[in-house]
């Protein structure tokens, strides 16, 4: 990047591979989590979230640096850090495959779309894992579209300001989720795990609504840190319902389905709600971007059963 001056291609190039990267990278991760959390899964999860959205934030700061330093710095820092972070991976003791007891009529090497058809299954049939990856994908449709396409045009347009405020935006976002995962961390568990989720999500839709408000800059700022919090909330709880109710053999690819339910719904909330926000305005698309995600809330609590998902 630094080489090619940032050229937009070599921009999106990075993009798509460092993301396909993580999509491999995130649910490897949290199936281990599992494997060695024990019982203090929502505890480790938690705490993990922490750590990740505490880097982003040192991440922010460095950053902001960019105009004093340049760019080209801030890649090789970023490349070093990436080169640690395959060394301490290379370190992990590695932990043996989790074999799935072959059923009578089942294949003794079943194909991996056989694998993950079956892992869908699951989901699909979970009275836990099922409701809890509806609401996420709702949040990724609706509540990280609103983040990314809503607030900064309303921080433009609206509030007048400019780059240091979107970085504001997102401070208040971060911090939101750290003092939600703070909170959390020094709770052993959390029962009504199902009520809490649903609770979360309930403020969050509320929240796009008062966006569409218009409050003042203040009351902006805060509502951005609220949104954050609850997304902690949503996250360290959702997460730790799909460890606690997957089978061991199916934990990763389960997660790798969560994770696509979660992050390939928000490229497809983005667009619908950028084409909302030119047909009615962005402000009105945050208003019916909340509505959306009460139908679906609506609709999970009555007939999906996400009130009755408890702690295992």
């Amino acid at each position: 990047i630094g080489a090619s001056g940032g050229a937009f291609l070599t921009l999106i190039i990075f993009a798509l591979v460092h993301g396909s990267l993580q999509a491999m990278v995130t649910p490897t991760r949290d199936a281990l989590l599992g494997r060695i959390a024990g019982l203090h899964v929502q505890r480790a999860i938690t705490n993990a979230l922490g750590v990740q959205f505490a880097a982003q934030i040192i991440g922010f700061g460095l950053a902001s640096t960019a105009s004093t330093f340049g760019v080209v710095p801030l890649l090789v820092v970023q490349g070093c850090l990436y080169a640690l972070s395959a060394a301490c991976a290379a370190q992990m003791t590695k932990l043996p495959p989790i074999r799935r007891s072959v059923q009578a009529g089942e294949s003794t090497n079943p194909s991996q779309l056989a694998e993950l058809k079956a892992a869908f299954a699951q989901v699909w049939r979970s009275p836990t894992i099922g409701p809890v990856t509806g609401i996420m994908s709702g949040v990724g449709l609706f509540f990280i579209s609103v983040f990314q396409v809503v607030v900064p045009v309303m921080v433009r347009d609206h509030y007048q300001g400019g780059s240091a405020e979107l970085a504001l935006v997102n401070a208040a976002f971060v911090v939101g989720v750290l003092s939600a995962t703070t909170v959390m961390s020094r709770i052993s568990l959390v029962k009504a795990q199902g009520m809490a989720i649903f609770l979360s999500a309930c403020g969050g839709a509320m929240l796009c609504m008062v966006f569409a408000a218009q409050p003042s800059a203040l009351w902006f700022y805060t509502c951005v840190w609220v949104f954050g919090a609850g997304a902690g909330v949503l996250m360290s709880l959702s997460r730790t319902v799909v460890q606690q109710s997957a089978s061991d053999v199916f934990r990763a690819r389960i997660l790798a389905i969560y994770s696509l339910a979660f992050l390939g719904s928000a490229p497809i909330g983005a667009l619908l709600v950028g084409q909302l926000a030119e047909w009615v305005g962005v402000l009105q698309a945050a208003f019916m971007a909340g509505l959306g995600m009460v139908g679906l809330l609506e609709v999970l609590a009555l007939w999906g059963g996400i009130l009755r998902v408890r702690a295992v």
